[in-house]
Formats: C-alpha cells, structure tokens, sequence
C-alpha cells in the first residue's frame, strides 16, 4: 500500500467482544509503522487490565515501553511513535469480559 503524505489514516486493529479471562494476556497488533507518526484509539472494558504498547528500530527488538491501566469504562489512547515497530498487547488482566477497542495510525505530514 503506498501512502499519501498527510491523507491516510489506517485501522491497526479492532476488537469486538473479546473475551480475555483471568490473568492472561493478549497480542492486539505487532507490526511495521514507519509510516505514521502517532496511534490514537480507545479501549472499553469492564474489570480491569494492562494496555501495553513497546517501539523499536526492529521486530522484537523494542526500546521504548509504557504501560496504562484501565479500569471499567473507556480509556483514550494517544501516543506519538517513536520507532519503526510497534506491539500493541493487553497484559495482566482481571477476569475480563467484551473488550472492544480499536486503534487507528496517523500517517505523517
């Protein structure tokens, strides 16, 4: 896919009612994004759970790593990306029922 300067903004992924119980965790999305300059989505769950997002200048090989809880409800995400690969995962959750979210790349302008 090429990219127009300024004009994509593409789906990096979406979940509906995933079901994630007891303390496992999950990968949402691992991949290339050289191309956008920031992720923005949201999650909804109930309970509660780690959303992790690492960086790095290759697969498997992340140097950047943050993590934010969220609790019942939706929590915002908006995080500027500081490497060429990103992994997205839900990590410690707490009996975990109908997660949906969603996260979108913005491309570079």
């Amino acid at each position: 896919m090429e990219l127009l300067n300024g004009q994509v903004r593409q789906s990096i992924f979406s979940v509906q009612s995933y079901a994630l119980t007891g303390s496992a965790g999950a990968t949402l999305a691992a991949q290339d994004a050289k191309f956008y300059r920031r992720f923005t989505g949201m999650i909804s769950l109930i309970g509660s759970a780690t959303f992790r997002y690492r960086m790095g200048p290759s697969s498997g090989n992340f140097i950047v790593s943050s993590t934010m809880i969220v609790n019942s409800g939706v929590a915002v995400v908006d995080v500027l990306n500081l490497g060429r690969y990103v992994d997205f995962a839900l990590t410690a959750a707490c009996s975990q029922q109908n997660i949906t979210a969603s996260m979108i790349g913005d491309s570079q302008r």
